[in-house]
């Protein structure tokens, strides 16, 4: 995939010493000084006040003088240029590429876990999760420009690795912990039960200077790996832990205003309907609509989202609601795979138009 971004790149011009007196001025100020009294001793002038030549210096209008003029020009000329240049905008066109994730990527996947600040405020061990996606090759993306690697999408089966991850749990038990209000977390935890359907958690990272283009590709690539999985994966046993019931998001959002936390808390706890709202109501008759669950457009349009892919979705969602983690605040949204097909299009509009 190609993209076009233009940046303004700001040139610096070079620092310089100021340039020295020319001849003509070095003789006006000889001649202002004629008549003055001068010690025979170290008298370099004639009587007339005509200077004097050192030994070794060349004479007025030789090629010292020829050379420090033509510097001076072409210095003046590298200046111009400079100026012309400051504050234009240059084109980059970069070629992003989408590959399975390999070990090799381990480390760059690790670094962008590392700066997130889901993974601070859970405590997630970011290298032993890192490992853990860059091993599933059959569910997941990572987006490269010149063999650098700018974002990575995936999605990990919960219930099928959490048992043998605690990177894994972690991730479950935080979930649970931050989710607010109780009938949200009673909620939650029925959807994570052992027993019940497979639910994924989708995990996704970026660069700050990555295109948002990339998004809606890059998630159409998730959802084609799923699908691809759910039929392809030789291992009976993930095979089926891919067969998504749920797929949940957590999304970095802050206050808009003051009393943000405040009102989108209350529109919980007072029964909002989940995942939109009234103009959800129209079209959707689950995920815990009327039962205090889950937040309404009326709560979500308080919040600023960090991502604005992740606000579309959660606009859209079966179900979203609140993770409190003391300063900063999530939403954790729910949604099926073909609602989140659904949604590519819908994100390429907003984002890529």
């Amino acid at each position: 995939h190609t993209y076009t971004a233009s940046y303004t790149q700001e040139m610096v011009k070079r620092s310089r010493q100021p340039p020295t007196a020319s001849r003509e001025e070095e003789e006006e100020d000889v001649d202002e000084n004629e008549g003055d009294e001068v010690d025979p001793d170290t008298n370099d002038e004639h009587a007339d006040g005509e200077v004097v030549d050192e030994p070794g210096e060349e004479a007025n209008g030789g090629d010292g003088d020829g050379d420090d003029d033509d510097d001076d020009d072409d210095e003046e000329e590298e200046e111009i240029a400079f100026d012309e240049e400051e504050g234009a905008e240059k084109e980059l066109q970069v070629e992003f590429e989408f590959f399975d994730p390999k070990p090799d990527d381990t480390p760059h996947i690790r670094a962008l876990l590392q700066a997130s600040s889901l993974s601070r405020a859970a405590g997630l061990n970011a290298a032993a999760l890192a490992e853990l996606l860059a091993e599933q090759a059959a569910v997941g993306t990572v987006i490269k420009a010149d063999g650098d690697v700018f974002g990575f999408f995936s999605a990990l089966s919960l219930q099928h690795l959490a048992p043998s991850s605690p990177a894994v749990a972690r991730l479950s038990s935080f979930l649970l912990e931050r989710c607010h209000p109780q009938s949200a977390q009673q909620k939650l935890s029925a959807m994570l039960e052992a027993s019940a359907p497979p639910v994924g958690l989708i995990i996704s990272e970026r660069l700050v200077n990555a295109p948002v283009q990339l998004v809606p590709d890059a998630l159409d690539s998730l959802t084609q790996d799923i699908e691809w999985a759910i039929e392809n994966e030789e291992d009976k046993e993930l095979r089926a832990s891919f067969k998504f019931n749920q797929l949940l998001m957590v999304a970095q959002v802050s206050a808009s205003r003051a009393d943000t936390s405040t009102s989108a808390a209350s529109a919980v706890a007072q029964g909002s309907s989940s995942g939109g709202g009234g103009k959800k109501k129209k079209h959707k008759s689950h995920g815990g609509a009327g039962d205090g669950t889950g937040l309404d457009w009326a709560a979500l349009e308080q919040l600023q989202f960090v991502r604005p892919e992740e606000e579309a979705i959660a606009y859209e969602a079966e179900w979203c609601t609140l993770l409190h983690c003391g300063a900063q605040q999530f939403v954790l949204m729910s949604l099926s795979l073909p609602e989140l097909k659904a949604m590519v299009p819908k994100l390429r509009a907003i984002m890529c138009d």
